[in-house]
């Protein structure tokens, strides 16, 4: 079941058959270095003066909550600090794109992880969603539309490693439950 699991659980918008190519990975580095400078006009216009990426953090979830209400009771710890990790995945991501075995185990990692959080694989779409919206808003009209496709593209990337990593780890989960055996998801 993992190993298709992504082409039957995929969000509608995600690619059946994610390629980024060397162009997508400049367009995703150049766009995510840009609304975590500050130097764009969703974040001069902000009220509150926090760090550029912790905003552009907390509009992503502004805006996750507001499209997927079931996600926000999966988040414990405030929004800054859930921010800053959320940054540190993208950055680690957006940093590693071309080093495929080096990204691949981390992302099954981050999958099985979100078995303790309580997330499930069909919030993965409004993640996706609110990510593109969250990077659009902040960076406003230096945003192209050439940047959101590539960062689809990066997302149905991730996607494709994280739907089957996580499969298998509910997969495994069961059986431990099953076993009566404690929960131990690698991580």
């Amino acid at each position: 079941m993992a190993a298709s699991a992504y082409a039957t659980m995929k969000p509608a918008y995600a690619k059946a058959n994610p390629n980024v190519t060397p162009e997508q990975v400049k367009l995703v580095r150049a766009s995510f270095e840009l609304v975590s400078s500050g130097n764009t006009v969703g974040f001069k216009s902000q009220s509150e003066q926090t760090e550029p990426a912790i905003h552009l953090a907390l509009v992503f979830y502004n805006r996750l909550f507001e499209i997927a209400p079931d996600t926000k009771p999966l988040f414990k710890k405030p929004l800054t600090t859930q921010g800053g990790m959320l940054i540190k995945t993208l950055a680690l991501s957006v940093a590693t794109l071309e080093d495929l075995p080096s990204l691949v185990p981390r992302l099954q990692s981050l999958a099985a992880r979100h078995i303790r959080y309580g997330s499930t694989i069909a919030q993965y779409g409004a993640v996706g969603e609110a990510l593109v919206w969250a990077l659009q808003t902040v960076a406003g009209d230096a945003f192209t539309p050439a940047m959101a496709d590539a960062w689809v593209e990066v997302y149905s990337l991730i996607l494709s490693v994280m739907i089957p990593a996580q499969v298998e780890a509910e997969a495994k989960h069961r059986a431990t439950q099953a076993a009566g055996a404690p929960l131990e998801v690698s991580g």
